[in-house]
């Protein structure tokens, strides 16, 4: 996935109204739980997630193979 795909699929889940949280999957098989809006940030190539217990992560767009809804 390039940087600007990645960008735009954030853009889509992160946009919905009612935000609901959502996982991003790393091709390791790692999991990234969003639990809100501004939780990413891009930084040129590079994606920053900042989780609730503020722990952080850096990766880059060609590490995410998906991006999932968590069920209902």
């Amino acid at each position: 996935m390039s940087g600007d795909e990645l960008e735009q699929a954030l853009r889509a889940f992160t946009r919905r109204r009612r935000f609901r949280s959502f996982l991003v999957e790393l091709t390791s098989g790692d999991r990234i739980h969003v639990r809100h809006p501004e939780a990413i940030d891009r930084y040129g190539e590079l994606f920053y997630y900042r989780g609730p217990d503020h722990g952080n992560r850096l990766f880059s767009a060609a590490q995410v193979c998906q991006l999932l809804d968590l069920p209902s």
